[in-house]
């Protein structure tokens, strides 16, 4: 099952996601003037400190932009992801979610020898975090905390490579840019597809 299945039956195609260069502060403050809440639109990724991603309605969201009169890009989806407007989906992905987990997967039998971090809570996690299908249901609706993510990988005098699984390299010129703050650490990045790519070039 995927998340798609329970937006489609959950949810109006009605969200809008906006890429913004303002900081995180900015939008919320905006937001405040324009007396705008969580059931409006909300920051739904923090990528760096002038770079966020707002969901919601779109007349909402519009307002928040001509407020702050800063740079944007309109994402072109149809479903507000990470934010409150899909509740409902998330609601139904939770229950199939426990379903599935109880009867395969015990969070206790899962190993937890391994480093693994969440854009959830943007820090190191155990992997037993990621068998709760509450887990999943909240990550539905929150933001994205990826800078803070990156940055708890990125530790002073650290060596990372991080391998970006897509086909774009989006990611990957994020984490180049949040990792520029840290010029003690030795930082690799490469995304594993190019969106260029011919049929051929991927077979």
């Amino acid at each position: 099952f995927c998340r798609a299945h329970f937006l489609e039956l959950n949810c109006e195609k009605d969200g809008k996601m906006v890429a913004m260069r303002a900081s995180k502060e900015e939008v919320k403050s905006a937001m405040a003037d324009l007396n705008l809440g969580d059931e409006h639109c909300s920051i739904a990724a923090i990528n760096g400190f002038k770079s966020v991603v707002l969901s919601g309605d779109a007349h909402s969201i519009d307002q928040v932009i001509t407020r702050l009169g800063c740079s944007h890009k309109d994402l072109g989806v149809e479903y507000a992801y990470h934010s409150k407007k899909i509740t409902a989906a998330a609601d139904a992905f939770k229950l199939k979610a426990e379903e599935i987990l109880s009867g395969h997967i015990q969070a206790s039998a899962m190993r937890d020898d391994c480093n693994v971090y969440s854009c959830l809570t943007g820090q190191q996690c155990p992997p037993s975090v990621f068998a709760s299908a509450a887990y999943w249901h909240k990550q539905m609706i929150s933001s994205v905390l990826f800078a803070d993510c990156i940055t708890s990988v990125v530790q002073p005098n650290s060596r990372v490579f991080f391998l970006e699984l897509g086909m774009d390299n989006s990611l990957t010129s994020l984490i180049n840019s949040i990792s520029n703050n840290h010029k003690d650490a030795l930082v690799a990045c490469l995304s594993s597809l190019d969106r260029n790519a011919s049929k051929s070039d991927l077979a």
